[in-house]
């Protein structure tokens, strides 16, 4: 560094001897500024060089430390991470806060009135010439939940009326103390235009009076006194910002618009009420705060405190917060957690008529995706809770189940009052519009493990989504290959499998309840790929067949599996099993003496103790009590015994259509008199064929093995 300082010195130095040997035509560039600097550097080095070493050095190290303290500043700015705003609502939500001024003053038995800048507009001549019986009158307050203001010593402030139009205002002005009457003084005219009994201002220059016959209408004072609803109720209020109004007549509370038309039922007239908008009515009965439609239908009930935003509403129950919609609709099911109970939002002003403190709870406020409750401490920043509209409306298709922040809420009944518990997904649902089903996690289907000639096609084609079982157990599909057990009640996964197979009757895959005092058979796939079934009987789960097997479905009304030496038997219902078949049985007669099974693609007809009745193979086969028939590969039908004797005298051909699994088979038969009709379907209706019985006793020759069945 000190060499540099020396380079930079020598090269000023050189400059300024360049400089000052120039000629005439050159001194407008050799300015006395740059002169002045160049001098400056030669001082500087001057004093640099009169410097001991020790010195140099130590104003060298000072230099550097500065240095390094300025980069790391700048690097600590630079990478410092940006704190997120959180997410607000609309732009509503930034409040306007109530300034308490004064606009007259009393002078020697004269009320001065003055606009927003102090300038005087006029006066008027007070009657009683007493300041505190003479003055601009106060703003009389409705029993509507809105914001409250506070004086220092915590007592209710009323707010001055204004002034309208720098012309009209409103003076109280009684001979005594008990005088209630507002006149409403015209200053330009110098005259009184009316008088009330009571006054209750709201923006856009609308104002609620009460005349001297104790009835309620509405003025507005704009070009003018304009009488907007005449005198005729025995209650009249309104909100600010709100379109229609709040009346009472002989029959109770009704809302009414600013042409004085009913918009809603009568409520009852014992009931306070406490805030409203085009979709609600709160009211509070009974020390209770509850929420109404326009047809005075109860939505909700019982709450500590309910506010209201567009179509939605807050819920409130001590500390905690619920928000649903004008159809009862939910938005949340655990509860958002307040701080205070300061509901009703509260300014408190100093006694300079300063703000000095905003209490509150909570606010409720929208934008297009979420209803937001935004809560406050009154120390840190506001938390925003976003409750998304989007999820809630998808809800609204279900019966017995919810879904919120990762959450599946089951009930006990359809309209979704009553919790039983909640499931927390580790795969969030993620939707675009309400009418998209909920796939990453949500309840489980049942899945088709059945294929065998004795499955229908309606039993292959239900769309069945699992049902609360019990009002207790569901199964939850929670990712790929995944459905939870899960028990609503202790609130644990009991087991996970990668599917399952309830046997639920077709429900459209429509989530429902289901309860029964007998067991609940369920076959299921565990994730080492193994097969077994389980048992749901009351509030007990248990294990019927360990999962043992390679393959397990349902035949007919036994259980089907291949067992670890890959051989397939039929499970029945008191536990016994059949011997193992080689092949896959496909189907077994009424007393499930005879089995059909398929080896190498070719149907064969077995008795119980796994014997091949013959040696015969078959493209299909249909067994019946006492008899089977058999199609050969040219599609040609004959009709044998259980002694594998052909007992039909002609063969029948049969048409290219499916055997099994459809309502229209390619063959039906059935006895006759004389031997057998075989129904032949032609692709729209069945023709009969009449076969007589054959004469034939021929023995059964001993049968061959038939091979072992192909891997697949």
């Amino acid at each position: 560094e000190e060499a540099l300082a020396e380079k930079n010195i020598a090269l000023a130095e050189k400059i300024l001897d360049e400089e000052n040997s120039k000629g005439k035509e050159d001194t407008e560039e050799a300015t006395p500024e740059n002169k002045e600097k160049l001098n400056l550097i030669i001082k500087i080095k001057r004093k640099w060089n009169k410097l001991s070493t020790k010195q140099k050095t130590i104003f060298l190290v000072i230099l550097a430390i500065i240095l390094v303290g300025l980069i790391a500043l700048l690097l600590f700015l630079a990478l410092k991470p940006k704190e997120e705003e959180a997410p607000k609502g609309n732009e509503e939500i930034s409040e306007v806060v109530p300034i308490i001024i004064d606009n007259y003053y009393y002078k020697d038995g004269k009320l001065y009135f003055t606009d927003e800048d102090k300038k005087e507009l006029g006066s008027y001549e007070c009657q009683n010439k007493d300041d505190s019986l003479c003055y601009v009158g106060y703003n009389s307050n409705d029993s509507f939940d809105v914001p409250k203001l506070l004086d220092n010593e915590n007592k209710e402030l009323t707010q001055r009326l204004p002034i309208y139009e720098e012309n009209y205002v409103f003076v109280y002005d009684n001979k005594d103390e008990n005088g209630s009457n507002i006149k409403l003084y015209s200053i330009k005219d110098e005259k009184i235009v009316e008088e009330y009994k009571e006054v209750k201002a709201y923006a856009d220059n609308y104002i609620v009076v009460k005349n001297l016959n104790n009835e309620y209408g509405l003025i507005k004072l704009e070009n003018g006194v304009t009488q907007v609803i005449k005198p005729q109720y025995l209650y009249l209020g309104m909100i600010d910002k709100e379109a229609n109004l709040i009346a009472r007549n002989n029959k109770g509370y009704v809302v009414i618009n600013k042409n004085n038309k009913i918009l809603s039922s009568e409520f009852n007239s014992t009931f306070e009420i406490k805030a409203y908008n085009d979709n609600f009515v709160i009211a509070k009965v009974a020390n209770e705060y509850n929420a109404y439609n326009y047809k005075a239908e109860l939505i909700d009930a019982g709450y500590d405190f309910i506010t209201i935003k567009d179509k939605y509403m807050a819920l409130v129950d001590g500390y905690k917060v619920y928000v649903k919609d004008v159809n009862g609709l939910k938005y949340n099911e655990s509860a958002i957690n307040l701080k205070n109970k300061d509901y009703v939002k509260t300014y408190v002003y100093d006694k300079d008529s300063k703000l000095k403190e905003t209490k509150r709870s909570f606010d409720l406020d929208l934008n297009s995706e979420n209803v937001i409750v935004i809560v406050y401490d009154g120390e840190n920043d506001p938390v925003y809770n976003n409750l998304n509209i989007l999820t809630a409306t998808a809800n609204e298709k279900y019966k017995y189940v919810n879904y919120f922040d990762s959450r599946l809420y089951f009930y006990k009944d359809e309209d979704k009052t009553e919790l039983i518990g909640y499931y927390s997904c580790a795969n969030e649902n993620i939707i675009k519009n309400k009418d998209e089903e909920y796939t990453s996690c949500f309840v489980a289907k049942d899945t088709m493990y059945e294929d065998n000639d004795m499955a229908t096609e309606s039993d292959l084609n239900r769309k069945s989504m699992i049902p609360l079982i019990n009002n207790r157990f569901v199964f939850i599909a929670d990712g790929t290959n995944n459905v939870a057990l899960y028990d609503l009640v202790d609130q644990k996964t009991l087991s996970s499998y990668a599917s399952v197979n309830t046997y639920t009757a077709d429900n459209g895959n429509k989530f429902s309840s289901y309860s029964t005092n007998k067991e609940i058979p369920i076959i299921a796939l565990n994730k080492k790929g193994k097969y077994g079934m389980i048992g749901i009987l009351g509030n007990d789960v248990n294990t019927k067949y360990k999962f043992d097997y390679n393959k397990m479905e349902k035949l007919g009304d036994y259980i089907l599996a291949l067992n670890t030496s890959n051989k397939w038997i039929v499970i029945f219902e008191d536990g016994l099993e059949t011997e193992g078949f080689s092949g896959k049985i496909r189907g077994y007669n009424k007393n499930h003496q005879y089995y059909k099974v398929v080896i190498n693609n070719k149907y064969y007809v077995y008795d119980e103790n796994v014997e091949s009745i013959n040696t015969e193979s078959y493209k299909y086969v249909e067994l019946y009590d006492d008899y089977y028939a058999g199609i050969d590969e040219d599609n040609m039908l004959n009709i044998y015994n259980y002694n594998g004797n052909k007992i039909s005298s002609t063969e029948v051909e049969i048409g290219n259509y499916p055997y099994y699994k459809t309502a229209n088979p390619a063959f039906k038969v059935k006895k006759s008199s004389s031997g057998f009709i075989v129904s032949v379907y032609n692709g729209k209706t069945y023709e009969d064929v009449n076969v007589s019985a054959s004469s034939s006793n021929n023995e059964n020759p001993e049968p061959e093995s038939p091979g072992t069945e192909e891997e697949s």
